[in-house]
């Protein structure tokens, strides 16, 4: 019965294919307007020609009712690699599949004689729903895997790049690979390490390719497209540095952080490097990034060199070695008292974000300004040091600002920021 019902709209397909395939051709370029860059006539006629393909294939297997063969669906995965290579859109490409079903349909039905329009196509309505579905399916499958090798083939790239860069290859190399992914190898660049720690090690590296994302997107709301990859336990992000960006990192770097906390309870850190004059000097710049981190991890704040204080970014090149040199007294100043409740290191913030004035360091912490002065006075004591001496308070700021996180209450200018840097020196 199925046969006798189709033999008679198919009978003409075979003289009219070309027809067929153009009108259908037409109306998805009407349609669907991503085919409308395909209008020119020699890409036009490949749509035409594809088209063709389709309906030889569909008049092969309609007469015995059966699904096409995997192999006779060969000429879709090529398309499909084809178009993924292109960037064209699958979702316009499946458009145009529901396109032209409709429009070949209508066709088909347009051969049938009136009395039997409605049983026919009731009849091969189903058919051609399910034959819709398996020539999608094999397109949409083929076009995610090409895509993925795409991508895959591209994080490639971008890591050989980025450690090619980091080894300070020299630009003979590096130049051509950088203008081939789209980064310009003269323009000032910073570069930002970000680490994540979680309660759940196990998640490490998914939070760390979440991360990636997070900052990616929120460095893109800022106005920055950063070339990023993962590295071991990193995520290494070139950030396009100029007058228009200096504040990039202040309204994308804590929103992430935020977001990461509150979405998985993971701590994101970020340290930043000075700016780099060209793809050139990103090893140095790497190099200065991870400094920055490790202060970073020691302060619970970022610290973004390309923004910070003179004073801040001595601290951060530096403290690796200079906190083998602590004094003495620097661990009895951090055991004095509760960490989260210290008086002395409290006190001491005070004065300084208050110009050494003893009365507004009192108004500040609310207390009396013989309290203050009392504190300054033991400060003396266990230190050997002088606050009303320059040379000293430089000195005893530089200890407490080298004291390990945790033992050093947030500083009264950083209350609602997360950054070291000109604003907070």
């Amino acid at each position: 019965m199925e046969r006798t019902l189709f033999a008679w709209p198919l009978e003409g397909l075979e003289l009219q294919q070309e027809r067929v395939a153009r009108t259908i051709a037409d109306a998805v370029r009407h349609e669907v307007k991503e085919y409308e860059a395909l209008a020119a006539p020699d890409q036009h006629a490949n749509v035409v020609f594809d088209t063709q393909q389709h309906l030889r294939t569909f008049a092969r297997c309609a007469p015995t009712w059966r699904m096409p063969e995997r192999e006779e669906l060969d000429f879709i995965s090529d398309l499909a690699s084809e178009r993924a290579a292109a960037g064209f859109p699958l979702e316009a490409m499946l458009h145009a599949f529901r396109v032209g079903h409709r429009v070949f349909w209508d066709w088909l039905i347009a051969q049938v004689e009136d009395a039997r329009k409605g049983e026919v196509a009731l009849a091969i309505t189903p058919f051609m729903h399910e034959y819709l579905g398996a020539v999608t399916r094999r397109l949409t499958e083929t076009y995610v895997e090409a895509v993925q090798t795409f991508i895959a083939d591209a994080d490639k790239n971008r890591r050989d790049l980025l450690e090619a860069l980091l080894r300070g290859e020299q630009p003979e190399r590096t130049r051509p690979l950088a203008q081939a992914l789209g980064l310009d190898p003269d323009v000032q660049y910073i570069v930002i390490v970000a680490a994540v720690t979680s309660p759940e090690p196990r998640r490490a590296n998914e939070l760390l390719r979440r991360a990636e994302d997070v900052i990616r997107r929120r460095l893109l709301e800022a106005g920055a497209n950063a070339f990023s990859i993962l590295r071991e336990q990193e995520v290494v992000l070139l950030v396009p540095w100029g007058a228009g960006h200096r504040r990039v990192l202040h309204t994308a770097l804590e929103p992430a952080a935020v977001s990461m906390g509150q979405m998985y309870g993971a701590q994101l850190l970020a340290g930043g490097s000075m700016a780099c004059e060209g793809v050139a000097e990103i090893s140095r710049g790497y190099q200065e990034a991870r400094l920055a981190l490790q202060r970073a991890s020691a302060t619970g704040d970022f610290v973004a060199l390309a923004d910070a204080s003179l004073y801040e970014s001595l601290l951060a090149l530096g403290a690796s070695s200079v906190q083998r040199r602590l004094p003495p007294w620097a661990d009895d100043l951090a055991a004095d008292g509760s960490p989260q409740r210290n008086d002395l290191i409290r006190t001491l913030l005070a004065y300084v974000a208050a110009n050494m004035s003893v009365e507004r360091s009192a108004r500040a912490l609310f207390v009396h300004p013989n309290t203050v002065r009392y504190r300054l006075r033991r400060l003396a004591k266990l230190t050997g040091l002088d606050v009303d001496s320059f040379y000293d308070l430089i000195e005893l700021m530089t200890v407490v600002r080298l004291l390990p996180a945790g033992q050093v209450e947030p500083r009264p200018a950083l209350a609602s920021a997360r950054f070291l840097t000109s604003r907070s020196a």
